[in-house]
C-alpha cells in the first residue's frame, strides 16, 4: 500500500516484494538505523524505508517456539517485555542473538485474531512448508482434516522431549486436577496457553511498562470485513500516505476452504480453557469469538 519497507526483529528473514514469500538466510541483516546494529532489520528486499512517520515492525514477543521445552515457552511478563525488543541478525551465515532499546519504538499494533482459527494456521502454516520441502510423506500423516489436525496437536503437545512438557505444565500452570484434566481434552493445548499468555502479557505491559505510548488494538477479521477503512485507519496511525491499493487475498487469508478442525465439545472447552486463564482485561477482547 506504501510502496516502502516494512521492518522485522528477525534479521535472517526477508519478504520478497514481488510474492511476499519470506526467505530465510538469504543476504545479511540490514539495520533500520546505522547507528542501531542490534535491530529493528528492513524486512523488503527491494522497497525503500519510509522517510517519514513510523515503520512497521514484527515481534512475535515470545514463547513462539515449537520444538521446545515448556520451560522455554512459559514466560513471565518482564520476560516476554524483554524478549519483544529481541531477534536475531545475520552476518556472513552467523546467527546472533540482539535486542534492542525499548526506547526506539514510540507506539504499538496489538492483533488479536479468533483462537479457533489462529491455531489451526499454525497447522496450515506446517503443512505449507512440507510441501514447499517436498515431504509428501508428512503430508500424508497430517492430512489437511479434523484428524490430520489434531494429530498434528498430538505430536506438538505431547511427543517433543518424550511427553515430558505436559508435566511441567502441571507444575508451573495447570496446578489444581480440575485444570489438568480440561487442559488434556484441549487439541494442542500448548499453543493455546501460548495464544493467552501473548494476550495476557501484551495487556499488561500497556498498563504498566507503556503508559506514556499509543497502543492500538486491531482485530483480524476486520481486516478481513472492512480493509480499506481498517487499513486507511492504520496508515493514519502510522503516519504514512498510500500509494496504491492492496489485494487483500495476497496478504490476509481466513481458513474458509478449510474443512472444520474442531468439534462443538472441542470449542466448549476451549472456551473454558482460555477463560480460566485469561486476565479479565484478555477475556473481554477474546470472549467475542465464543
Amino acid at each position: 500500500m506504501t510502496e516502502t519497507s516494512t521492518a522485522t526483529n528477525y534479521g535472517s528473514a526477508m519478504m520478497r516484494h514481488e510474492d511476499g514469500i519470506i526467505m530465510l538466510s538469504t543476504r545479511d541483516s540490514i539495520p533500520v538505523y546505522t547507528n542501531h546494529p542490534n535491530g529493528p532489520y528492513v524486512f523488503s528486499d527491494t522497497l525503500p524505508l519510509p522517510t517519514k512517520g513510523y515503520i512497521l515492525t514484527r515481534s512475535f514477543g515470545a514463547g513462539f517456539c515449537k520444538q521446545c521445552s515448556a520451560e522455554e515457552y512459559i514466560k513471565k511478563t518482564k520476560v516476554f517485555y524483554a524478549e519483544s525488543y529481541s531477534g536475531e541478525s545475520l552476518s556472513s551465515g552467523r546467527e546472533e542473538t540482539v535486542r534492542y532499546s525499548p526506547g526506539l519504538v514510540d507506539r504499538y499494533i496489538h492483533l488479536i485474531r479468533n483462537p479457533i482459527t489462529q491455531i489451526p494456521a499454525r497447522f496450515a502454516h506446517e503443512r505449507n512448508k512440507y510441501e514447499v520441502e517436498k515431504k509428501l510423506d508428512r503430508l500424508d500423516i497430517f492430512p489437511n482434516d479434523m484428524e490430520g489436525f489434531k494429530r498434528h496437536c498430538e505430536v506438538f503437545d505431547n511427543d517433543w522431549f518424550e511427553g515430558s512438557n505436559f508435566a511441567v505444565e502441571k507444575k508451573l500452570i495447570f496446578r489444581d486436577v480440575e485444570m489438568q484434566e480440561l487442559a488434556a481434552k484441549i487439541p494442542c493445548r500448548s499453543d493455546f496457553f501460548r495464544y493467552v499468555q501473548w494476550h495476557n502479557s501484551m495487556f499488561e505491559i500497556a498498563r504498566t511498562k507503556h503508559v506514556k505510548k499509543r497502543s492500538k488494538i486491531i482485530y483480524y477479521e476486520r481486516i478481513m470485513g472492512n480493509q480499506d477503512n481498517v487499513l486507511r485507519n492504520l496508515l493514519d496511525y502510522l503516519k504514512l500516505d498510500q500509494v496504491n491499493e492492496l489485494d487483500i487475498s495476497s496478504a490476509w487469508y481466513e481458513l474458509a476452504d478449510n474443512p472444520p478442525y474442531f468439534t462443538d465439545e472441542d470449542v466448549e472447552n476451549i472456551k473454558l480453557f482460555i477463560q480460566k486463564l485469561a486476565t479479565e482485561e484478555t477475556w473481554d477482547r477474546i470472549k467475542r469469538y465464543f
